[in-house]
């Protein structure tokens, strides 16, 4: 969930590896992922961008549904879901998980 937080250039709405990358490393190197955790890391970033999306698009389309700004908002995250559809991002934090996840075990 960091990663969406900190991670996403507000202007392109596009996950900035050079921030991603160093972020997964240090934190690897103070609490190293389990093999389990290591194994579904995409798939539950993509997982925390659905459920921001659909909390952003329930509280502004439901729960506040008068002419509410942010009732677009969930197309943010839907966006940055689409982005992980785009091999080379996911490449590149796999394989920086990859790395740090053998540094952690070798180190």
């Amino acid at each position: 969930m960091t990663l969406v937080g900190c991670c996403y250039d507000g202007s392109t709405n596009r996950l900035r590896l050079e921030l991603a990358l160093p972020f997964l490393a240090a934190y690897c190197s103070y609490l190293p992922l389990l093999q389990a955790e290591r194994a579904v890391f995409v798939p539950f970033l993509r997982w925390s961008l659905l459920a921001i999306g659909y909390w952003r698009w329930q509280n502004f389309n439901v729960v506040h549904d008068d002419n509410n700004a942010r009732k677009d908002a969930y197309k943010q995250m839907q966006q940055r879901v689409e982005e992980l559809d785009d091999r080379n991002i996911t490449d590149a934090l796999e394989k920086a998980l990859d790395q740090a996840t053998a540094a952690t075990f070798l180190g």
